[in-house]
């Protein structure tokens, strides 16, 4: 799938940038609530493995932006379903490629946040943003 949506260029990033614990998530929240805007949570993190699994299959699987849990979202499952439990994490601009064409398709929504918090992550968005033509 295509990190652009052909029918309205490509989505805007909102991208929450601090430390944890700081009211970044009620933040997303309070912004998701917009009919333009879709908070996908913490990209970087449930992309990773480690924070992955304990999204997934902790004891409190995290909820998404949706209200279903990240596991079953539309928008998130066919992403978590590509990676693979012990394998590579090289594919990750493929698979965030896809969840971002597939967020903006499945709800209609042109500006997407990310709440990742950190610098390393906001540089993946800029090269991949540069990688794919939104700049």
């Amino acid at each position: 799938m295509d990190a652009n949506n052909a029918s309205v260029g490509p989505p805007k990033l909102v991208y929450i940038l601090g430390l944890g614990h700081s009211g970044s998530t009620l933040l997303e929240m309070l912004l998701s609530s917009h009919p333009r805007l879709l908070g996908l949570g913490e990209v970087a993190s449930l992309l990773t493995r480690g924070m992955r699994e304990r999204h997934l299959s902790g004891p409190w699987p995290s909820p998404c932006s949706c209200g279903v849990l990240a596991r079953d979202c539309p928008v998130w499952k066919p992403t978590l379903d590509q990676l693979q439990p012990d394998g590579p994490e090289s594919s990750l601009d493929v698979l965030v490629a896809d969840l971002v064409g597939r967020a903006t398709q499945v709800t209609g929504k042109d500006i997407l946040i990310d709440s990742s918090k950190t610098w390393h992550a906001l540089d993946a968005w800029r090269a991949r943003a540069a990688r794919w033509g939104w700049l």
